[in-house]
């Protein structure tokens, strides 16, 4: 799995050996497809602390940017009983 992760403010570090962890009881793991990056994550990983992110806890380090994403279920928790693992390929 190849994850971008931002170990401190100001830099993004690209890992392509990122392990999944396994999902905790309420947790649903996700296979991302697409991410989208939106402004808000522009300032976080600059470590902007004006007005716009006061209304948030400052992320903690180290933390992926991306709160827009698509993919499929690839593991779910224990308690978690109104999602499945699915996986969907399309072919062309």
């Amino acid at each position: 799995m190849t994850a971008v992760s931002i170990p401190a403010y100001g830099t993004v570090e690209v890992r392509s050996d990122a392990s999944v962890r396994s999902p905790a009881p309420y947790d649903v793991v996700v296979r991302v497809h697409a991410a989208g990056i939106n402004p808000l994550d522009h300032m976080m990983v600059d470590g902007y602390g004006g007005s716009v992110l006061q209304r948030f806890r400052p992320a903690p380090l180290p933390f992926t940017p991306g709160r827009e994403c698509s993919g499929e279920i690839a593991a779910v928790g224990s308690e978690v009983w109104d999602y499945k693992v699915y996986s969907h390929r399309l072919l062309l």
